[in-house]
């Protein structure tokens, strides 16, 4: 009897000092596994904060490219604008280019007419270069109005206006003028060439 209870008392020594050791180890371990947690816990706050420091650099700098674009795309606009408005300048310019063309050889035409106005009194010749007078300036006129708003051919005088004024501004001929009632056939052949004007 004596020699079970030894073996009992012996067994529950090695019991408890087995139970000691593993309760040792057990909290080794956990103290262990807490270290590695709190520096989990450190590493995965700071690895949280560098990201969302650089999602918000990165939002940031979509703002900026946001603000960036769309400054260029107003500029890009304003360019489109004024390459539209380039191109009606030009336009403008041919326009007026080729009406002074226009305005040029009628007036070229009108002093022509007007130089055989001062140098004949005929009066049927007048009529006629009148006449065509009248036709050439038609358009310079519609074009300076168009310009300017300058008044249509309603400015110009009447042939019989014009008839009296011319009297009193163009500088009498050197020629002596040849009576109204002198047959037509008598024309010299220069004036028959100016009537058919």
């Amino acid at each position: 009897m004596s020699t079970f209870q030894t073996s009992f008392d012996s067994t529950v020594a090695k019991a408890n000092e087995s139970i000691s050791s593993l309760s040792t180890y057990l909290r080794t371990e956990k103290e262990a596994l807490e270290k590695v947690l709190t520096n989990i816990k450190a590493y995965y706050s700071e690895l949280n904060s560098s990201i969302t420091s650089k999602i918000e650099k990165l939002q940031d700098d979509l703002a900026t490219e946001s603000k960036i674009m769309d400054a260029l795309a107003l500029k890009t606009e304003k360019v489109k604008v004024l390459t539209i408005k380039l191109d009606h300048a030009k336009k403008k310019i041919n326009e007026h280019l080729s009406e002074k063309i226009v305005i040029k050889s009628c007036i070229a035409y009108v002093n022509a007419l007007l130089s055989h106005i001062i140098e004949t009194r005929d009066s049927m010749i007048m009529m006629t270069i009148k006449k065509h007078l009248a036709e050439k300036l038609h358009p310079v006129f519609a074009t300076l109005n168009r310009l300017e708003g300058v008044s249509d051919l309603s400015s110009i005088p009447k042939q019989g206006e014009t008839l009296k004024k011319s009297k009193k501004e163009i500088p009498k001929p050197t020629a002596k003028p040849k009576s109204e009632n002198e047959p037509k056939d008598n024309v010299p052949s220069d004036s028959k060439g100016k009537e058919k004007l």
